[in-house]
């Protein structure tokens, strides 16, 4: 089993590093990356901290119309189809299990529910706390709620295309979440990280929130739900912990 990851960035290469040693770790085999016009090219940041263990594509992406981060997934299955599945996420998630390994997690999932082609993963919303004022390990961050937000692994030999970001269409075979059930349902959204999640990170500190609402939304979208506001009324209601406190 091979698996990829397909993944656009815009001016975050300082979290490059991490994201790729953790994937990496999980057995995750390739990188296929996407520079959204950062302003410090991707791939000059990757070859000056030698980040690219063979593993790492890296195309220049300058489409800046809406969708183009769909645009960009789709440049993606369309011509990385030799890998077994491809994950389609962002430098904020990273994917979590009960094993940490995914292709164990993976061969489990088959046991249990059959043969798939594509499998959704479900958010759990990290916060900051305890209110870091600057950049911290991704293990620093322990409290989180549950988000019914996804993000898909799928077969590209058989993605017909995406609905947005998180879904795609496949001509044929299971899309399915952790627990076997259908990967998407409208007006059934539920929440299932027994087992296999995405530990999404979705304020780390005030400064790189700031930071996160100057680079605006990767599909170029006029109504971008980021706020500095926001961040605060996020972060109280944090309901779980990975570490009892």
């Amino acid at each position: 089993m091979t698996i990829a990851i397909c993944l656009i960035i815009k001016d975050e290469n300082q979290y490059l590093e991490e994201w790729l040693n953790h994937h990496r770790k999980l057995g995750i085999d390739f990188f296929i990356i996407y520079d959204n016009n950062s302003e410090v090219s991707v791939s000059e940041y990757i070859k000056d901290n030698n980040l690219n263990n063979g593993d790492i594509d890296v195309h220049l992406w300058t489409h800046d119309q809406m969708f183009s981060q769909v645009l960009a997934y789709e440049h993606c299955y369309k011509n990385y189809k030799d890998f077994d599945y491809i994950g389609f996420i962002d430098i904020d998630e990273f994917y979590y299990s009960v094993t940490m390994n995914i292709k164990k997690d993976f061969d489990y999932f088959k046991q249990e529910h059959g043969h798939f082609e594509g499998i959704v993963l479900y958010w759990r919303n990290y916060g900051n706390y305890p209110y870091f004022t600057e950049r911290q390990p991704i293990e620093k961050y322990i409290q989180w709620k549950e988000e019914i937000g996804v993000k898909t692994f799928a077969n590209p030999k058989l993605i017909v295309n995406f609905l947005h970001p998180h879904h795609v269409r496949l001509k044929s075979g299971n899309y399915i979440d952790e627990v076997g059930e259908q990967s998407y349902i409208p007006g059934k959204e539920r929440h299932s990280s027994r087992y296999a999640w995405l530990k999404h990170t979705w304020t780390r500190s005030l400064p790189e929130w700031d930071d996160k609402i100057k680079r605006g939304d990767a599909n170029n979208r006029k109504i971008v739900p980021k706020t500095k506001e926001a961040f605060f009324p996020f972060n109280k209601d944090l309901k779980y912990s990975d570490i009892p406190l």
